[in-house]
């Protein structure tokens, strides 16, 4: 491990930085009145008649009368009634009785499990639902007097949060992800990833992967892991603390190193080093500048940091991972050794940050010229890239 990368690392770090359904014929069953004729065939007076084989009706001696199984009717007759398989009354004959749910009898369109257009007035699958809440998310459409600003999707409404970077207004309040605090640093999104190839002034290139290891959106504090792999036996991992302020701004308090199990830096800063202005306020010009003091728990004092910070502008930038539009940030530092541990050294750094996902690609570079360290991102998992001139 070498111990001379902590500070650059410190630097470097700024954004890792129903019912029954009607099948049968609906019209009275058998043929009219017994048959064709009084004594034909199928009629009045049908073969398995008690009456006889002819005369008025076959006489009156059926089995049942009127509809029975052999007397007047022959099969069915009109005693079938209006039975025939029916189960109550189905007048549009749309195959829905009034029974079953039918809530309008007369409009064979109208029935359970019918298509039902929304904002029309008519509840045309009878469930008695709110025609002007169309994604059923309990909030009527904005468009028709209510306060859903996208009525087609239930997870957008009132009350939904926004905290998700991604260029949604998802709880309606004309403020754009605001629940984000600040969209050059995507601190609530635990289940996106950033991998970076990242090459240090030793000449060795890591793959780095940042991970939000914790949330906690009540206090606006949040855990990066950096996991940098290959260039040493055992795997580096940076677990740096951040915090997005109610205002917008963003600040970083220390963070801890450790290679494999072993710990080799438990880092605090006298103060929070300030990272980042408001997303809305990251524009041309904008400036501000930090200072602390880092001390390990272990050892004390270590080293001095003073940086400026001047947003230079929007660009358009090509890596491993495509194009992004970004806002350029440059940090001019310096770091006063304490302990003997690092030695002094003057810098500046250039970040490139996409909103939405933050720093897509930066440069450390010396004030000898020497580059001490250059990150690229080569993958990204669960966070959607905005435009600068979106916010």
């Amino acid at each position: 491990m070498h111990r001379t990368r902590l500070p650059v690392l410190l630097c470097t770090t700024l954004l890792a930085c129903g019912g029954a359904r009607i099948t049968g014929d609906l019209s009275d069953s058998g043929v009219a009145d017994g048959g064709a004729s009084d004594g034909g065939s199928a009629g009045d007076g049908g073969a398995p008649g008690d009456g006889g084989t002819t005369g008025d009706g076959g006489g009156d001696g059926g089995t049942i009368g009127d509809g029975g199984t052999t007397g007047d009717g022959g099969t069915a007759g009109d005693g079938g009634g209006d039975g025939g398989g029916l189960v109550g009354t189905d007048e549009d004959h749309d195959g829905w009785t009034v029974e079953a749910g039918d809530c309008d009898d007369t409009d064979e369109n109208i029935h359970p499990y019918a298509d039902d257009p929304c904002y029309d007035d008519i509840d045309a699958n009878c469930e008695e639902d709110d025609e002007y809440d169309c994604d059923d998310d309990g909030y009527t459409s904005a468009e028709y007097g209510g306060d859903d600003c996208d009525d087609a999707n239930d997870a957008i409404h009132p009350g939904a949060g926004d905290a998700t970077p991604d260029g949604v207004d998802d709880d309606c309040d004309d403020e754009l992800d605001e629940d984000v605090c600040n969209v050059y640093a995507p601190l609530a999104n635990e289940t996106g990833y950033r991998t970076y190839d990242t090459l240090f002034f030793d000449g060795e290139t890591y793959t780095e992967q940042v991970e939000q290891a914790g949330w906690d959106a009540a206090a606006g504090t949040a855990t990066v892991t950096r996991s940098l792999t290959g260039g040493m036996p055992l795997t580096m991992v940076i677990t740096e603390y951040w915090q997005c302020h109610e205002d917008g701004h963003v600040t970083v308090s220390g963070y801890t190193t450790k290679a494999g199990s072993y710990g080799v830096g438990d880092i605090n800063f006298s103060e929070p080093s300030q990272r980042l202005l408001p997303a809305t306020e990251m524009v041309k010009g904008a400036s501000w500048s930090t200072s602390y003091t880092a001390t390990d728990t272990d050892t004390g004092d270590l080293w001095t940091v003073a940086a400026d910070y001047t947003v230079e502008g929007t660009d358009s930038i090509d890596v491993a991972a495509g194009t992004f539009a970004v806002t350029v940030l440059q940090a001019t530092y310096s770091i006063t050794d304490l302990s003997g541990y690092v030695g002094d050294r003057e810098g500046v750094v250039r970040y490139y940050l996409a909103p939405g996902i933050g720093v897509v690609y930066s440069i450390d570079t010396l004030s000898d010229a020497t580059v001490a360290e250059e990150r690229e991102l080569i993958d990204y998992d669960g966070f959607l890239a905005l435009d600068p001139a979106s916010l």
